[in-house]
């Protein structure tokens, strides 16, 4: 399945970077090629979605059904010459379907980096992003009105290089802070009054020192949890991955079932100790807790 899913991904690298300088033939036949995987693969998601239900719209799947959509919106925009549009799609597309490799690797030790990363964006990065927009929003109508009450010219602010800021080009410059590292301005000698250097500085200081450091800081702390459980998540997503294999209509006969024998399998015998031993002490003290409030 991984090796036929690269595959599809070079043959989709391959039409839209490269194929277009061999000849129409040449190009048609690759384009081909993507969307029979793409109608495979359409088909591929039906029928897991008639399988699990409504545990399908999970956000594991978002990657799969934009991917497929994105490349099923390729096609009218190439046939109509809309090739501004198409190639701002092609461009979603492309990472989108390039994303979806991930799932193949929940067996390897990059899945557990692949899972760790989309938790963290689920959990600490959008909560942070959430803090960072109210701190934006207020830094940014701050210096925007600062700036205007000392450099305006005709109810324009202009800054060190003639450049007109407006309110949207601030903000821009609070982000870009953030993401980049990137100051306010070049220089801010001779261009802004003291108080408002202060004020820059501040400002500049708690995005790019402050708000920087805490967001490290947490995505280094949740990843040292998420590593201690790697190798059982990894069981986990194993597990998923062979029973997804098996209760597919291309498999014919569930070669699981076929060579089953009686008795547990243990692979990590200190590992099951270590959880029964956690699992009996919290029994123990639930016990306890519940005699003392009786």
């Amino acid at each position: 399945f991984l090796g036929i899913y690269i595959f599809f991904l070079l043959m989709l690298a391959l039409g839209l970077f490269f194929s277009e300088d061999w000849g129409s033939r040449i190009d048609s036949v690759i384009k081909l090629i993507v969307v029979i995987f793409n109608i495979v693969y359409t088909f591929e998601e039906i029928d897991q979605l008639t399988k699990e239900g409504r545990d399908y719209f999970a956000w594991t799947n978002l990657f799969d059904v934009l991917g497929i959509v994105a490349i099923y919106a390729l096609i009218p925009l190439y046939a109509f010459g809309e090739y501004k549009i198409y190639y701002g799609v092609a461009s979603a597309a492309f990472i989108l379907n390039f994303f979806r490799v991930l799932k193949f690797f929940a067996t390897f030790e990059v899945g557990n980096y692949a899972r760790v990363f989309m938790f963290l964006l689920k959990e600490d990065v959008w909560v942070f992003l959430q803090f960072f927009a109210v701190l934006m929003v207020a830094f940014t109508g701050a210096v925007f009105l600062a700036l205007k009450s000392e450099m305006s010219d005709g109810g324009k602010i202009i800054d060190g290089k003639n450049e007109t800021l407006t309110i949207w080009s601030t903000m821009l410059r609070e982000a870009r802070a953030l993401a980049e590292g990137k100051e306010f301005a070049d220089d801010y000698d001779g261009v802004y009054s003291f108080p408002l250097v202060i004020f820059l500085l501040i400002n500049m200081a708690a995005i790019i020192v402050v708000l920087s450091n805490i967001l490290i800081g947490q995505i280094s702390a949740r990843y040292e949890d998420a590593a201690k459980d790697a190798k059982i998540q990894s069981d986990i997503a194993k597990a998923k991955v062979i029973c997804k294999i098996e209760k597919s209509r291309f498999v014919w006969r569930n070669l699981r079932i076929k060579h089953y024998m009686p008795g547990d399998h243990v692979t990590d015998e200190a590992l099951v100790k270590e959880r029964l031993s956690e699992w009996y002490e919290l029994k123990k003290d639930s016990d306890s807790n519940r005699n003392a409030i009786k």
